[in-house]
């Protein structure tokens, strides 16, 4: 594998940012007690690192590892995905190690992580999909369909048999059956938090020239950094077992043109084609009612506070679901029997763009029935 001279080094080290290009802190509130699914140390840990192109089922032994920076760390656990790429990241792309910093990259991805001077780890990923679609060679109607994902990932159930399965076009997918995720109806509270820091977003359609321009024009584009949920039902006795849906939302959203105000003020059910669906939350859902006075401070570089209820935003999702798409999903039990069976963030480009998003204190906390949180007592 060769290692690139990279375009992409320093870019998520930027003092300043271009005109146009806002900062996102984004700080959830977490219950004091419960558990932890995501540990503080996770980023520490090193990554499995998937090949670059998609696949149903992976062998493990074609994934690959970044090191870790903590020598005494448990087995990674994250998966560093880089679907629809050219090049996946590997440690001969390693430009700095350190105790407290390393960084991966190339000329298509960059992945740094540190240690703060508060003793909090801290991710940023980078893609460059100008880099990828060059070496690709494709229209922007391509571009539409083989959208790089540069994506941090956790499946909750186990690999079985030396391969590493991914559902998302089946019918039905018994797969994650296995999950050490506990049912959602057994949490009184689980709430996910992060802090996010865009630290560049960079629209690269005017460097690309292997298309049309007039193209270029009328090509959709969109650029997201977004995070989600599979959300599975896992209850054998149910006839609904094995269907799942994504939960998540888009923290980031390069759109251009401009389409709608409609994923401002109304959760949206998408659907690709598949035999599944995505709940996609809306901004109101995420910053209530003033969302607009939010998003326009969010755009001024002003830090944006929000809460992710995800009892509630599930709950949500499967009846609206249901009452949409019939018969494929069960709403009359509520949660009981669904579940997470896997977790992803990160990047999807669909047109020449380059971005860095910083990722700190990334948590998700569940309180179990039972075990308040005081915050939780006190508001009753």
């Amino acid at each position: 594998m060769k290692c690139h001279a990279s375009r992409l080094r320093g870019a998520h080290r930027c003092a300043a940012l271009p005109v146009g290009v806002a900062v996102l802190w984004v700080v959830l509130t977490m219950p004091a007690q419960g558990q932890e699914f995501f540990p503080a140390d996770s980023f520490l840990r090193g990554f499995t690192v998937s090949p670059p192109m998609i696949s149903r089922q992976i062998p493990l032994a074609e994934f690959g590892h970044l090191t870790a920076m903590d020598p005494e760390a448990e087995a990674p656990f994250w998966t560093l995905s880089q679907w629809f790429c050219v090049e996946s990241l590997s440690d001969e792309h390693r430009t700095l190690s350190g105790r407290d910093r390393s960084v991966w990259e190339n000329d298509y991805q960059g992945l740094e992580v540190r240690v703060d001077e508060d003793g909090h780890p801290v991710v940023s990923l980078t893609v460059d999909s100008l880099a990828v679609y060059r070496e690709m060679s494709l229209t922007y109607e391509q571009m539409g369909r083989r959208r790089p994902h540069v994506l941090l990932g956790h499946n909750f159930y186990p690999d079985f048999d030396g391969v590493r399965r991914y559902g998302g076009a089946e019918d039905k997918d018994t797969t994650p059956d296995g999950t050490t995720f506990p049912d959602l109806d057994a949490f009184e509270e689980l709430t996910l938090s992060m802090s996010l820091r865009l630290a560049e977003a960079t629209d690269l359609r005017h460097e690309y020239a292997v298309d049309d321009a007039e193209n270029r024009r009328r090509h959709y584009n969109r650029n997201c950094f977004q995070f989600w949920f599979r959300v599975y039902c896992r209850d054998p006795h149910s006839p609904y077992h094995g269907r799942f849906f994504w939960l998540g939302y888009r923290a980031y959203d390069g759109e251009v043109p401009y389409q709608s105000h409609i994923p401002h003020v109304r959760d949206q059910i998408e659907s690709d084609g598949n035999a599944t669906y995505a709940y996609r939350l809306c901004d109101r859902s995420v910053h209530g009612d003033d969302y607009a006075a939010k998003l326009a401070a969010f755009h001024a570089g002003t830090r944006t506070t929000l809460t992710i209820d995800v009892l509630e935003a599930a709950r949500t999702a499967i009846g609206a679901i249901q009452a949409e798409k019939d018969d494929f999903l069960d709403a009359e039990d509520d949660l009981g029997g669904y579940t997470i069976s896997s977790f992803n963030i990160g990047w999807e480009p669909a047109s020449p763009f380059r971005g860095t998003m910083v990722i700190r204190d990334l948590s998700l906390r569940g309180v179990p029935l039972g075990d308040v949180s005081p915050d939780s007592q006190q508001a009753g």
